[in-house]
């Protein structure tokens, strides 16, 4: 099993089979168990690396660390509250502590307040 990423995409090939993801597919990215998993509308797809040699590799595609296990693709972000990600397909992923002044600096939010209180 390899993959290779060229341009906006990710090639995946497994047994003779080649998979091609665009990265406007891809929902978000996980690890487990030595495994990445890409998660997109259509399934997931599976190979073995690790996941910050993975997101280093991606570099300008606009993938945003939100957990030691987590990448989410920034476009399918549709809310953040308080310690969760919302996404297009209406999961709530968690934001750990230590991601969490990134994404908020991504989008440029400097603090999540009520905004009833005043």
């Amino acid at each position: 099993m390899a993959y290779y990423i060229q341009e906006n995409r990710v090639i995946i090939k497994n047994r003779g089979e080649i998979r091609i993801i665009w990265r406007t597919e891809i929902i978000y990215i996980y690890s487990l168990e030595r495994k990445l998993y890409i998660k997109t509308a259509s399934g997931s797809y599976s190979f073995y690396q690790r996941l910050d040699v993975f997101e280093a590799e991606l570099c300008d595609m606009d993938f945003l660390r939100i957990h030691k296990s987590f990448l989410v693709n920034a476009e399918q972000v549709t809310g953040i509250q308080k310690h969760h990600i919302l996404l297009k397909n209406g999961e709530l992923l968690e934001i750990s502590r230590k991601y969490l002044q990134n994404v908020r600096g991504y989008y440029c939010i400097s603090s999540l307040r009520d905004s009833q209180s005043s």
